[in-house]
């Protein structure tokens, strides 16, 4: 078995591409951007503990000196991030090779800044990770290239997480199983009464608190740096890793069936679906017909909107993210406040009555309960997929048209809008036309260079 040492090494260095240096989230969901903030304020709290724990004595000095290390790194990585980071891109003049090579030296910087003054190696690495820019559409090379080390990397920690795994006691099962329980049911039993009391709706909230119920790989640290200074008893260590195993495995099952532990939890009343918050918060007349419907009003829904309102085409917005409401009370004459997985919401929306769906949001649940809804109806729907193998799929079951990021730009989409609108293009030559450019390109549908996607556009 690994010495403690070795494998809080490990561990720092597989967080390191795992936490830190892993994609952004790459659709604009309202649950994952939650999880997304939720997940960064936890692991800024697991830096302070790192901190803390990490100081050479436990006094006043001591933990003010591991203090100020961190926030003399922290304003390092802000500086690199902010101005510093524009030199590495044109030093690389485009060569995603010399990027990942300088994001990788820019890494070994930080751990060896944070080992040179003291500083817990985990630290050096989330810092590092906030001096990176993550821009998809113009450094997918070197994201790619770091998603293969981070893989290389998940591997040895979770051979270095087996090796720790012992046979356990009774003592042992018990205590994993009281913090298995607490992080599968009682953290997100938590996170969904404080997100229902902030104003969100019932499923977002339910879809984010199962993206978050399992022990993070900060606490696994956070246990093994206590455990080396002795604060942590051997017995208690080993529940602790036993949990994290438990709650991979139950985390992975429940954001695999999330829609369907959400409906099951709705339709047993647990879960109130707030109708009433929907009558309240959204403005659209009752009499709407003929209209487009927008799902997100993102960047591309207020383009959409935008276009319709040029061509004087009545529509209605179907957000669910408070931080937009104002917005849209300031911006749409017409909208509905309300999760469009709802039947409600839809229905508030006039899709009975509707020319046109058109979702900005690329998920599948979403799209597929779209075409389900309007199947039969003389309504046309436009989607969003994130591969061409889905989007094909998509156009078979009755999509007008779907919209693939790495293929589409938004000003195209706005551009058969209005060409539809007009009635340049038949609905059915529309389908035929997309279906050929679909068919001509990879199975996987993404690109490797930022060129290759500029290209496209």
């Amino acid at each position: 078995m690994p010495s403690n040492s070795k494998i809080l090494r490990l561990t720092a260095i597989q967080h390191s591409r795992t936490g830190l240096l892993q994609p952004e989230i790459r659709n604009s969901l309202v649950h994952g951007r939650i999880a997304e903030t939720i997940q960064f304020v936890q692991d800024l709290l697991a830096i302070l503990i790192i901190l803390v724990l990490t100081a050479e004595t436990f006094t006043a000095d001591s933990i003010a000196a591991q203090l100020g290390y961190g926030v003399v790194l922290l304003g390092v990585a802000i500086i690199v991030n902010r101005h510093l980071f524009g030199l590495l891109e044109r030093f690389s003049d485009g060569s995603d090779e010399l990027m990942l090579v300088g994001v990788i030296a820019l890494l070994i910087a930080f751990l060896s800044a944070a080992e040179f003054v003291g500083v817990s190696l985990v630290v050096g690495a989330f810092i590092a990770g906030l001096g990176v820019r993550r821009d998809p559409a113009e450094h997918l090379g070197m994201l790619n290239g770091l998603e293969s080390i981070k893989d290389f990397f998940t591997a040895i920690f979770f051979t270095t997480l087996g090796a720790l795994v012992t046979v356990p006691t009774v003592e042992v099962i018990l205590v994993a199983t009281v913090l298995a329980a607490l992080t599968a049911f009682v953290k997100p039993a938590v996170t969904i009464a404080l997100l229902l009391y902030t104003g969100y709706d019932a499923r977002p909230a339910t879809l984010t608190s199962l993206s978050l119920d399992q022990v993070s790989e900060f606490a696994l640290i956070i246990a093994i740096e206590a455990l080396v200074l002795g604060m942590l008893t051997q017995p208690v260590f080993n529940a602790i890793i036993l949990a994290a195993a438990v709650t991979m495995i139950t985390s992975s099952l429940s954001r695999h069936h999330d829609e369907r532990i959400y409906r099951v939890l709705a339709d047993y009343g647990l879960l109130k679906r707030r109708y009433k918050n929907v009558d309240e918060r959204s403005a659209a007349p009752d009499d709407v017909s003929d209209h487009v419907i927008i799902v997100g009003y993102g960047r591309q829904g207020r383009r959409l909107a935008e276009t319709c309102e040029a061509i004087d085409r009545s529509y209605v917005v179907i957000e669910n993210d408070p931080t937009l409401l104002e917005v849209l009370d300031m911006e749409c004459p017409a909208y509905i406040f309300g999760d469009t997985m709802e039947q409600y919401t839809l229905e508030k929306a006039g899709i009975e009555d509707a020319q046109l769906i058109v979702s900005t949001v690329e998920s599948d649940p979403l799209s597929n309960r779209l075409l389900m809804l309007t199947e039969g109806r003389n309504v046309d729907v436009i989607l969003r997929a994130g591969t061409v193998s889905t989007a094909l799929d998509f156009l078979e079951r009755g999509a007008l048209y779907v919209n693939v990021p790495e293929l589409l730009a938004t000003e195209q989409l706005v551009e058969y809008i209005e060409v539809l609108a007009a009635g340049d293009l038949s609905a059915e030559e529309l389908r035929e036309q997309h279906l050929a450019e679909l068919e001509q390109q990879p199975e996987s549908g993404y690109y490797t260079t930022a060129d290759e996607i500029k290209a496209i556009r």
